[in-house]
């Protein structure tokens, strides 16, 4: 069933980037979410939203521009530079590229992207937990004062893990309390 739904699905999605047509359901989820903010903080969120929308949105055939050559030759003091980026620029605009076969193939992952994402997904996840369990015993160490204070049924809160520790030896048999210093 599984492997039958992503089958599907990429069937499905291929070329959705570039058959994207319905700029009716964009403005009707843009609306919604402009009737549901109420506050000046969530306002301010719907219009970044809102122009980056637009920004993305608008079509690129009318986004053209003469470039002024002779306007640059006169600003700029390096002899020959603007003749030279005006003949790259030539150059350049001669070639076409297939803008839909790169589309396509840009909105698909392949096997070792996916298989590495995978990889360096759980490895953020697990860092990242490390580290927010590390910084969260920072900040209760640094927040509870005296240690001698604290209760032993208290410990288990400001160091996690100690409880899964102490199982472990528990039911490993590893005394840690008999380590012989030499």
């Amino acid at each position: 069933m599984r492997g039958k739904f992503f089958k599907y699905l990429d069937q499905t999605t291929k070329g959705a980037v570039i058959n994207y047509t319905r700029q009716d359901l964009t403005r009707k989820w843009l609306h919604r979410i402009q009737t549901k903010s109420k506050d000046q903080l969530s306002t301010e969120s719907f219009a970044k939203l809102s122009s980056l929308v637009d920004y993305y949105s608008k079509s690129t055939s009318n986004t053209e521009s003469l470039i002024n050559w002779e306007q640059w030759k006169s600003q700029i003091r390096t002899e020959g530079i603007v003749d030279k980026l005006k003949a790259k620029n030539e150059e350049l605009q001669a070639q076409t590229y297939n803008v839909e076969s790169l589309a396509s193939s840009s909105a698909h992952n392949t096997d070792q992207y996916d298989k590495y994402g995978l990889l360096l997904r759980y490895n953020y996840e697990l860092h990242m937990r490390q580290y927010s369990n590390n910084l969260k015993a920072l900040y209760g160490l640094t927040s509870i004062g005296d240690l001698t204070l604290i209760d032993n049924l208290e410990w288990p809160k400001y160091k996690p893990g100690i409880v899964e520790n102490v199982a472990g030896w528990r039911e490993t048999g590893y005394n840690h309390t008999s380590i012989i210093l030499i």
